[in-house]
């Protein structure tokens, strides 16, 4: 095995190798305490020092170094070494490691990443019930970025409500929604999902009523062409604050937060998106202008200019209600709506069918989209009278 200017040396295999010739970073996993996968039993013994010192290096009774950030030189059988800048955290609950490789020098003889590419979007999931968590995911993910097909989505996405009102498993379907538009998009690179979660929950995807897979798990979605790195809060790392720090080394295509808690967390993640970064988190608000509200008062937006900072930030704001159906109410954080918020405030938040709609709005927008088979528009329509009778509520109770 090579070792390039003595630092540490990693050798896998082809299949292994799955990132981007754009951004020159390459992702592979390993699970703890183990080498690398399609590392042979012929493997060195500097290669077992050097993974049993990174695994102890990420060790959470040392928290001094929760992530290794330094030279390495990466090579495949028959290919030279790539001097890399390598960041490496721990993922799945301490069962993997996540490694993003930056890469310094490419020889001529091999011009990009080798592995697979990520050439066609998700295939539709099996459910069961209309209409489908997909159907609103893909219309959120078309009303929120209309454009992204055109360019990368970025920004924060904030899925609020109460408990049981399925904003987790929309939140998901949005985010695999605009995952599997990239992969449509941009056939050089696997889309990088990083989630930080507590704990873990299950990314579950469905082929068939009785075919479930779940996307966390890096050979599954490694098949499905995603890379997915999923960060356990206490086990794989601190807190928020530290996932973003090593997410913004990780490329990521999507960052999911589930459960935001503690308010001054928003800071941080809206601090991410503004970054160009995508965000998508979830958290516990009554409604719309409660969710925009609490988000202001944690970023201490008190002045006009303050609150066209933080909130420039959020892409889009999604209150759920489930009550036998999905009923959505969404602020879209477009131009008009930032300069409302600016000089009216929070008074602005209020449905007016343009960049905040109410529910029976956003029903009546998705069932003009031609996506909709015709047993998810006749569930759609049925919900109509639920919808305007919660919209007549909350506007009371403004």
């Amino acid at each position: 095995m090579d070792h390039t200017d003595s630092i540490p040396s990693i050798e896998c295999s082809e299949n292994q190798w799955a990132m981007t010739d754009r951004d020159n970073d390459l992702t592979f996993f390993w699970e703890k305490d183990k080498l690398p996968v399609g590392v042979t039993s012929t493997t060195n013994s500097e290669l077992n020092t050097f993974v049993k010192g990174l695994n102890e290096a990420l060790s959470v009774g040392n928290p001094a170094k929760h992530r290794f950030d330094g030279n390495i030189s990466l090579s495949a059988p028959g290919k030279d070494p790539l001097k890399c800048r390598a960041n490496i955290v721990r993922c799945n609950a301490g069962q993997a490691l996540s490694a993003t490789f930056r890469v310094s020098s490419r020889p001529e003889s091999n011009p990009r990443p080798l592995g697979g590419e990520a050439t066609n979007p998700l295939p539709v999931e099996y459910e069961e019930y209309s209409p489908r968590n997909q159907d609103h995911a893909v219309g959120l993910s078309k009303l929120i970025f209309p454009r992204a097909l055109d360019a990368p989505p970025h920004g924060a996405v904030v899925f609020s409500g109460a408990t049981n009102s399925k904003k987790s498993a929309i939140a998901r379907s949005f985010v695999k929604a605009l995952l599997s538009m990239q992969m449509t998009k941009n056939n050089k690179r696997y889309p990088h999902l990083v989630t930080v979660e507590e704990p873990i929950e299950l990314w579950s995807y469905k082929k068939t009523k009785s075919d479930e897979y779940d996307l966390s798990d890096p050979e599954v979605s490694a098949k499905l062409g995603l890379c997915v790195t999923a960060r356990n809060i206490g086990a794989d790392v601190f807190s928020i604050k530290d996932a973003l720090i090593d997410a913004r080394r990780q490329t990521p295509t999507c960052v999911f937060i589930g459960e935001v808690r503690n308010p001054e967390e928003w800071k941080y993640i809206l601090d991410f998106a503004g970054s160009g970064h995508l965000v998508v988190a979830t958290t516990h608000a009554a409604s719309v202008r409660e969710t925009v509200a609490r988000l202001m008062a944690a970023c201490e937006a008190n002045t006009p200019a303050e609150r066209r900072q933080w909130a420039g930030y959020i892409r889009g704001i999604i209150h759920l209600k489930y009550d036998n159906g999905i009923l959505p109410s969404v602020w879209v954080g477009d131009p008009a709506a930032l300069n409302s918020l600016v000089s009216v405030g929070l008074s602005s938040v209020s449905p007016n069918h343009t960049y905040h709609h109410g529910r029976l709005s956003y029903i009546d927008w998705l069932l003009k989209q031609r996506e909709l088979d015709a047993t998810s528009k006749k569930a759609l329509t049925a919900q109509r009278q639920k919808a305007k009778d919660i919209d007549l509520q909350e506007l009371q109770q403004q």
